[in-house]
């Protein structure tokens, strides 16, 4: 998959100009595969853990606000699991 997404990176970047580019696949994995595949590759030996979405989501919120991050618009898109877990 990562294959593909840096195909079509450099495909569009050949392309001069702005443009739009939709770019999807056809399997995709939760966030939580995503980075532990991404924190496996670059070898840095941390761990994923899930926490509480509530907690997840007031902490991202205020960290926007403090401009100490970008996530907090995605607080509210976070997955969420049965147990209420942000993963």
């Amino acid at each position: 998959m990562a294959d593909d997404l840096a195909a079509a990176c450099i495909s569009a970047g050949e392309h001069p100009g702005f443009a739009v580019y939709n770019i999807g696949a056809k399997e995709y994995g939760t966030m939580a595969e995503t980075l532990t595949a991404l924190i496996r590759h670059a070898k840095t030996g941390s761990r994923l853990r899930s926490v509480p979405m509530l907690p997840a989501q007031v902490l991202m919120t205020f960290m926007q606000h403090l401009k100490l991050s970008p996530l907090g618009p995605l607080a509210e898109l976070n997955e969420q699991n049965k147990s209420g877990r942000c993963r």
